[in-house]
């Protein structure tokens, strides 16, 4: 049986080889996804208050979350 390789990334965001897989994933801890989940809720409950401000802000930091898990294939 192959191993799964640990790449590189940030404690949140762990780059790993899967044997079977052509690409490298990331590895999100449930507390962080359940986080993204729990904002992207947010978002859509503000949005059909027509709250669209409070909604753009949340999704800013759902953009800046993802973004943050993407940006540890390039360290």
């Amino acid at each position: 049986m192959n191993d799964i390789r640990r790449i590189g990334g940030t404690t949140n965001a762990v780059i790993v080889q899967l044997p079977e897989r052509q690409y490298p994933g990331v590895v999100i801890q449930y507390d962080s996804l359940h986080n993204l989940l729990k904002l992207v809720h947010e978002a859509r409950k503000q949005m059909l208050a027509n709250d669209r401000d409070e909604a753009r802000g949340i999704i800013g930091e759902i953009e800046a979350l993802i973004a943050g898990y993407a940006g540890a294939f390039e360290k």
